[in-house]
């Protein structure tokens, strides 16, 4: 009969005891030390969600590169970089491959870039992210300096695969202790990550079978082969799973048993709140709140709000300045000098927020300046005070102050008046930007529908038709993109001209008849745009027709008539017509406004003659300033005839930037 020691028995009684793993349950006692790859193994639980917060936010960033010209820069739009970004390799997009980057410097601390060169060029055309785990730095033990020759990427088979340092482009947080390696938040927090861990599994274990043996029998003597086999059968079948967790085993035949209690029970812990205080530690090492994890308790929109802004300038743009930096200094110089690499921020406040506080705080605890400011504008003289409306000054004033509040009140309405000129366009121009980016496209589109239809053909007959677009096509299309573009620059300007007109209550209605206003405008202006295109398609075909120009050379033409299409003729149109929905939107605002009783004619200060005549007229709010048919005459004595429709507010001409006031009863 096989003899084992009392101590040996007692190991595999509860070493083999159904869903109670010894092994891992003693090892609690010490915490264990991590290395590369138990590092990546941490990602979960309040880790996964901490570095996904910050990983999808920083990974959000748009990059913007610069061509600098001595004290000036240009943007570089067709940067390679930018198009390598976009797509750095078969199997990532740019938000894969940078959420991915930022999870690898949170978790390990650093995130290797392996470049693959074009074999003339030897710029990067394709980049892959390595596991931080399996990288070996190589170091130059000749060289006093310590530097960095060359990397070496350790496969699971045993098989190692080295780089030159010119391949890899490697990002590391500053680790004190060494140099060449990244120190990651999950190192500098191990304790609490496995505080947390052990938290969790104590819970689940608890659960299922006590989270560990409830005591200990401790069998006196010696324990023969089937007497042992006895009792491990007994306690697997009666006293194990979550169904008799907590359950004493009482047996007989034994010469003596002991029974001592391990640990506590899970009643006796305050689980709670070391979970929440192992959550607080690992918020703090990452430095994000409960608003970032997702816990609502205790969180209100107000604090929400400040968590965010927090988030933003305390985590995320530190993260995208470091990133920014270490690609201007060792990846942005592959593709020459003087280009420089920047990016757009994350906005702390949507349009629609800040827009809300600018109305909310206008001549109450914001002045004219203070908005200017943020909106990134010059100061004007006088903006720096906060003006109460005219209807709050006293009913009556002595005699001597009467003209001097009057001067001052005309002074004040015409500083106010060109402050909204300056923002409305500010919006507008802002707007224009977008309208002509659509404009664009579409002739980019008619462009490509001509010039594929003759790609791979020869024409045996030269008909006109053969070089047009789809006309119902192109208007469709354009119908579908510049709409809405004007409904929401109307609805943007209405409430701007609201503010000006001192009326916080009326909510401005985007009716039907705006709504049907803004549709015929829009297909007038594609079928004018498109009309117009034909007709230089027709005249530059003509003439090459003529000249007998082979295909080739045809479409050599149609590229020149869009080049000059998409370089001169959309920023015409989309000036023009922003500039006219701006207005239009302030004139339906004082329809709408029970306040507003009149509008003027405001000019810009280098306003032409006919403009600067017009300065300063007051008509009713649905009155005309001038009617169709009516000739017109400037401050010097020119004459402008009003031949294309009744002029209810600007633009009189084209590139007209004056606008027009609201005046209240």
């Amino acid at each position: 009969m096989e003899k084992r020691s009392l101590g040996t028995r007692i190991k595999q009684f509860f070493a083999n005891t159904a869903n109670s793993p010894l092994s891992s349950l003693w090892g609690w006692v010490y915490p264990q030390t991590w290395g590369g790859k138990q590092f990546l193994e941490q990602f979960q639980r309040y880790v996964f969600v901490a570095v996904s917060a910050i990983a999808q936010d920083a990974a959000r960033i748009n990059f913007e590169v610069n061509k600098v010209f001595k004290e000036d820069s240009k943007p570089a739009t067709n940067h390679p970089f930018l198009t390598l970004m976009k797509k750095p390799n078969p199997m990532q997009s740019q938000f894969q491959f940078l959420e991915m980057h930022f999870a690898y410097m949170k978790i390990c601390g650093e995130s290797f870039w392996y470049l693959i060169k074009g074999e003339r060029s030897q710029k990067p055309k394709e980049i892959y992210l390595l596991k931080p785990h399996q990288m070996v730095v190589i170091i130059d033990s000749k060289d006093n300096r310590g530097l960095v020759t060359g990397y070496a990427l350790l496969k699971e088979d045993g098989t190692k695969v080295e780089f030159t340092a010119e391949e890899i482009v490697h990002f590391k947080m500053p680790n004190p202790s060494n140099p060449y390696r990244g120190y990651g938040v999950v190192e500098a927090a191990r304790v609490y990550v496995q505080t947390e861990e052990f938290a969790s599994t104590w819970t689940m274990n608890a659960f299922f079978n006590a989270g560990r043996p409830s005591g200990i029998l401790n069998l006196k003597g010696v324990v023969d082969k089937e007497q042992w086999e006895k009792l491990e059968r007994q306690f697997n079948q009666k006293f194990t799973g979550s169904k008799n967790a907590g359950k004493t085993m009482i047996t007989k035949g034994f010469d003596g048993l002991d029974y001592q209690k391990l640990g506590m029970e899970m009643g006796e812990v305050a689980l709670k709140e070391l979970k929440d205080m192992v959550r607080d530690d690992i918020m703090v090492m990452f430095r994000v709140s409960k608003t970032i994890l997702g816990i609502t308790d205790d969180v209100n929109r107000a604090n929400a709000h400040e968590s965010r802004i927090v988030f933003v300038e305390n985590v995320i743009r530190p993260e995208q300045d470091r990133f920014i930096d270490h690609l201007n200094a060792f990846l942005i110089p592959l593709w020459g000098e003087g280009f420089v690499l920047d990016y757009e921020s994350l906005p702390l406040v949507s349009p629609k927020e800040r827009v809300e506080e600018w109305t909310a705080g206008h001549n109450k605890w914001l002045t004219i300046n203070d908005i200017r400011v943020e909106r990134g504008l010059e100061p004007l003289e006088g903006g720096d005070v906060i003006r109460e409306p005219i209807t709050m000054l006293p009913s009556t004033l002595p005699p001597e102050a009467r003209g001097l509040t009057s001067k001052k009140k005309e002074l004040d309405r015409k500083v106010a008046g060109e402050i909204f000129r300056q923002i409305l366009f500010r919006n507008q121009e802002a707007w224009s930007r977008k309208f002509r980016e659509e404009i664009n496209n579409e002739f980019t589109t008619q462009k490509k529908e001509i010039l594929e239809r003759h790609s791979n053909k020869k024409l045996t007959k030269k008909t006109f038709e053969d070089w047009l677009f789809s006309l119902p096509q192109s208007k469709a299309r354009l119908l579908a993109s510049l709409v809405p573009i004007l409904y929401t620059l109307i609805l943007e300007q209405s409430r701007l001209a609201l503010d000006t007109a001192g009326d916080l209550d009326t909510q401005f209605l985007l009716d039907e008849r705006i709504k049907n206003l803004v549709l015929l405008r829009i297909s007038k202006l594609a079928d004018e745009t498109n009309d117009q295109t034909i007709e230089m398609i027709s005249s530059t075909l003509t003439e090459g027709f003529l000249a007998g120009d082979s295909i080739k050379e045809l479409m050599r033409r149609i590229e020149l008539v869009y080049g000059e299409a998409i370089s001169t003729r959309s920023e015409r149109i989309a000036r023009t017509e922003t500039i006219w929905t701006s207005n239009e939107a302030a004139n339906e605002a004082y329809l709408q406004s029970p306040v507003v009783t009149h509008k003027e004619w405001h000019a810009e200060p280098n306003a032409c003659e006919f403009c600067g005549e017009l300065d300063g007229k007051i008509v009713g709010k649905s009155e005309t300033f001038l009617s169709l048919g009516q000739t017109f005459e400037g401050s010097d004595e020119g004459k402008f005839n009003i031949n294309y429709t009744d002029i209810v507010h600007p633009p009189l001409h084209p590139n007209c930037r004056c606008a027009i006031l609201p005046v209240r009863q």
